[in-house]
């Protein structure tokens, strides 16, 4: 499967991230002369999960999109706890909603009278070594 230049543009940036993130909570760490858990830990990793799931949904790798998804909660969890959703107030869980919002056209079912059909990605762009689960109705 070839992939595009900026799929893998994507994928770098993502990783550029989550290890910028690391840098950022040791850097810090190191002037505070302790562990710290700053809140751009938290932005970044959330950020990086959010492209590293757009990266999984692109390159059509379900494993990768899930663990993001499973990441993303843990991030949003931790930006709660610090706080740092409580300004948004009652738009909170519409903005971290969006956040995790699919791009139009991931999920599509389709069923007929002899099999039911399940696919995470669009008919026209997934490749053959990602079939559909079919079973007989």
């Amino acid at each position: 499967m070839s992939t595009s230049p900026w799929i893998f543009a994507l994928g770098l940036l993502a990783q550029g991230l989550f290890s910028a993130r690391m840098l950022v909570q040791w850097l810090l760490s190191e002037k505070e002369k302790k562990v710290v858990n700053p809140t751009v830990f938290w932005v970044l990793s959330l950020i990086a999960s959010l492209l590293f799931f757009v990266y999984g949904w692109l390159r059509q790798d379900f494993a990768l999109m899930l663990g993001q998804i499973i990441g993303y909660c843990a991030y949003v969890w931790n930006l709660d706890a610090k706080g740092v959703w409580r300004p948004l107030g009652r738009w909170r869980p519409a903005v971290a909603g969006l956040l995790l919002a699919v791009p139009g056209g991931s999920v599509r079912s389709s069923v007929n009278r002899k099999t039911a059909s399940v696919s995470v990605f669009p008919a026209q762009t997934r490749s053959p070594s990602c079939r559909s689960t079919s079973r007989a109705i």
